[in-house]
């Protein structure tokens, strides 16, 4: 796997910035407030799954698209085994 400054930048900022907010960086969330983002505090892993992870489908340009789909991989690696390891499964 190739880690780019801009997928870990990314990784990084949005932690820190939740970090902030709140006294955790991770939580799974409830089946309700996954489907209606409302009544628990937004996390980390939940900026991934509500915005990050779609950034490639609102661009426009190829060569955004081509940037994109690094920066998308390091996330989805990122977020898939930190849930993994908050949840117990790695």
């Amino acid at each position: 796997m190739h880690w780019t400054l801009q997928g870990v930048f990314c990784i990084v900022s949005t932690v820190g910035w939740l970090s902030n907010r709140s006294d955790k960086i991770f939580s799974l969330g409830s089946e309700r407030f996954l489907h209606s983002r409302e009544g628990e505090p937004h996390r980390a892993y939940h900026e991934y799954l509500f915005k990050l992870r779609n950034v490639r489908e609102r661009l426009h340009t190829e060569p955004a698209k081509r940037l994109a789909d690094g920066r998308e991989e390091v996330l989805k690696l990122f977020f898939e085994q930190l849930a993994a390891e908050a949840s117990g499964r790695a």
